[in-house]
């Protein structure tokens, strides 16, 4: 069987979170792509075979919902992680019941991070091509 190198979409407002992350999933042999606005990722996962979007949820514009529903539109097997700072507890309560494989509050430790980002896209490839 090929190994499958697994492809991360990272959109994040936070000019440090998305190149720590980046290089420490580069280093673990994942592929990633950066977006700076939800434009920019929904652009990137139609273009490429995106396993799982980390997504920062200060670029959902307060509407979380719409964003993840946005997301799951564009490919029913992305994986998606979402970063906040907060959200209420019914946006909590939302996020964990859609499907969403991680919700991580910032500050994120890219190092810790990485790990589940790569376990989970590992995980999804096998999915999609077995």
């Amino acid at each position: 069987m090929a190994i499958i190198e697994p492809t991360v979409a990272i959109a994040s407002i936070d000019p440090e979170f998305s190149p720590e992350l980046s290089m420490k999933l580069a280093s673990d042999n994942c592929r990633v792509i950066v977006a700076t606005d939800i434009g920019q990722l929904v652009e990137r996962i139609m273009e490429a075979d995106v396993h799982v979007a980390v997504v920062d949820l200060d670029l959902s514009n307060g509407d979380c919902r719409r964003l993840i529903e946005e997301l799951k539109k564009l490919d029913r097997h992305l994986g998606l992680i979402v970063v906040a700072d907060h959200c209420s507890q019914e946006d909590e309560i939302y996020l964990r019941s859609s499907g969403i494989l991680y919700l991580a509050f910032k500050p994120a430790e890219a190092e810790g991070l990485a790990e589940i980002v790569k376990e989970s896209a590992r995980n999804a490839a096998k999915k999609r091509y077995c």
